[in-house]
């Protein structure tokens, strides 16, 4: 099997442009913020560059499942909208959506939790489940309601901008 079949459906579910610049932002926060600032105060970092990566890579991990969920309650809708453009029922089955959102949103926490045990903080880490579930009902109902869905999706925005800030002797 084509390896491309696979990758690009997958790339396009999970939205991988979007999920590089939340990438590009956290190494943006953490070069241009929290180290030169850490190292202003002449205090440490608390994660090293191994734990900072995990915790990109979970918050990805968690947007990517936010991603998923979000084409899995629109198909109904995307079928009338973007007939022929959507992946999720077409290229990828609906059934593997469901097992990559629950693999994703599932290690996205995980990794967020070791995180968060590795350096002794916990209170950053309950973003990880709020951001999961808040992703869930936005895409299950309150996209639909008139604000609410922007405000929760800015809310995660600023949350993921953030980040690095609070499990980075934030907090």
């Amino acid at each position: 099997m084509n390896p491309i079949k696979i990758i690009v459906p997958l790339w396009k579910l999970i939205r991988g442009n979007n999920l590089l610049i939340i990438c590009l932002i956290f190494l943006l926060v953490r070069h241009t913020i929290v180290l030169p600032v850490l190292s202003f105060s002449a205090s440490a970092s608390e994660l090293g560059n191994g734990l900072f990566l995990l915790l990109m890579l979970a918050t990805v991990l968690v947007a990517a499942g936010g991603n998923i969920i979000n084409d899995y309650f629109d198909m109904a809708i995307d079928a009338i909208n973007k007939p022929g453009q959507k992946v999720l029922g077409m290229q990828v089955h609906k059934k593997t959506g469901i097992l990559l959102y629950s693999i994703f949103t599932i290690a996205g926490i995980g990794l967020a939790g070791f995180v968060s045990y590795k350096i002794n903080t916990y209170r950053p880490f309950i973003i990880f489940p709020a951001s999961a579930l808040i992703l869930f009902l936005y895409s299950y109902s309150y996209k639909s309601v008139m604000l609410a869905g922007n405000i929760l999706i800015a809310i995660l925005s600023g949350i993921t901008v953030a980040l690095p800030v609070l499990f980075d002797n934030g907090a």
